[in-house]
């Protein structure tokens, strides 16, 4: 014995009213401006703890840093950008 039901659709206009959707749409913009917001945020963080650190630096550590970094430029070598700890570790290991 066969029964048929109709299938409703989930997205049928009596269940997503306009008020719903706008409501979605201000939410996801809230969410993308905070998200962008956070970003600034957290660079600006990580740019105050570098200039901290740089702050922190003693003078024979400079002048070391800058000595490296001479023969670096007279052998043309560039240095690779700085990786997280988790990177850096499995490529040293």
């Amino acid at each position: 014995m066969q029964t048929s039901k109709t299938l409703r659709p989930i997205f049928s206009p009596a269940i997503v009213s306009p008020a719903i959707v706008s409501k979605a749409v201000v939410f996801l913009a809230v969410c993308v401006v905070f998200t962008a917001l956070a970003g600034q945020a957290l660079r600006a963080q990580e740019e105050s703890a570098k200039s901290a650190r740089r702050a922190t630096i003693p003078p024979q550590t400079e002048k070391i840093d800058k000595a490296i970094e001479a023969t670096w430029a007279d052998a043309g070598i560039r240095p690779s950008p700085v990786e997280e700890d988790l990177k850096w570790c499995r490529r040293v290991f």
